[in-house]
């Protein structure tokens, strides 16, 4: 009789910490898009770690920003793509997409592309 109480009780908790994960979502990424370096690797400070790659060193998309650094974009070439991982498998569920951007014109553009396993952060 005490291995059933026990097992019921670890069955209890675990679903109590699975309802209190979804209370607090984790963010699955944060690019915060301030890196400076002579590489193309855009950091993210999630847990995950999904680092993007710049299509040129960070230190040649670096400018001020709002808040820290931010990255300068020329419209035509520039982009940070994020490989294929577990963490960015959305499924079917709901999630939310978040970022500021400044553009210098109105237009049509695209900000965030995804496809082919990968998510693409680019100005076009």
């Amino acid at each position: 009789m005490k291995k059933l109480v026990i097992t019921l009780a670890i069955v209890v908790c675990v679903a109590l910490s699975a309802v209190q994960a979804l209370a607090t979502p984790t963010p699955v990424s944060h690019w915060t898009m301030d890196d400076n370096a002579d590489n193309a690797i855009v950091l993210d400070s999630s847990v995950y770690a999904n680092d993007g790659t710049a299509t040129r060193n960070t230190s040649e998309l670096s400018t001020v920003g709002k808040i820290d650094g931010a990255f300068l974009f020329n419209g035509l070439s520039d982009s940070v793509e994020i490989s294929d991982s577990g963490s960015l498998d959305f499924g079917t569920g709901s999630f939310t997409i978040a970022g500021w951007i400044k553009t210098s014109q109105i237009g049509e553009g695209q900000f965030i592309r995804f496809g082919g396993g990968s998510v693409r952060l680019q100005q076009k």
